[in-house]
Formats: C-alpha cells, structure tokens, sequence
C-alpha cells in the first residue's frame, strides 16, 4: 500500500511462452481508495492455464478497466481470460503496431489509438 494506491504483481509468461520463458512479465493491478483498479498486463502471453492459477485473487475485486497487449483482442483465448479469469469490465488493447493488423481493427475491439467502442 502506497497512499491510496494499493500495488499488485504478478508474474504471467511473457509472449510467445515457452520459448520466451527467459524474458521476464509483470502484471500489475492498481487500486485507489480499494475502489477503482486498472491492470497493466505488459506483453503477457494469452494461454489461460497462465491465469486459472490465480482465479482466486482476480474474482476478489473486479478490475475496472483493463490494458492488455493487442494479440487479446479478437481472440477467444484472451476474451476468455479477460471476462472469465481476471474478472475484467472493460479492457482495452495495447502495444498496438503503426499498421494496425487487420483481424483486429474488423474485429470492433476498442484499442489505443482507436477507441471505437466508447
């Protein structure tokens, strides 16, 4: 706890697990006022036995708004692990590339920098 910030972390693979098993991930979850939260999920790798070892610490607090990397956006493994196992409400992709893939900007999914949705 820092101030009004309340700090998590954990450790998710990074993309492309296993042969990036060296290149170390955080995800971290912050909370004001052990109200709002966002979680930053850095370039985490979007396998959902990654995130069912923490089930219990994700359904305690919902995360409010969400930032994982692009590749889960579109793609019902990250759709998955976003609503069913980080008990996410809204999420929005990043770390996208200058040429937007095209699977993602058809898929409808908000993104920076397209925040379509809202």
């Amino acid at each position: 706890m820092l101030g009004n910030l309340d700090i998590e972390a954990i450790r998710i693979p990074h993309s492309g697990w296993p042969e990036r098993a060296s290149v170390e991930n955080v995800v971290f979850r912050v909370k004001v006022d052990g109200k709002v939260s966002v979680t930053h999920q850095s370039d985490s790798d979007a396998k959902t036995r990654h995130y069912q070892v923490y089930l219990d610490h994700w359904s305690k607090q919902a995360t409010d708004v969400a930032f994982p990397p692009y590749w889960f956006k579109g793609n019902p493994a990250g759709y998955e692990i976003l609503h069913w196992h980080m008990n996410v409400k809204r999420a929005i992709g990043i770390h996208v590339p200058k040429v937007v893939p095209p699977q993602l900007r058809q898929s409808g999914e908000e993104f920076f920098p397209n925040l379509s949705k809202k």
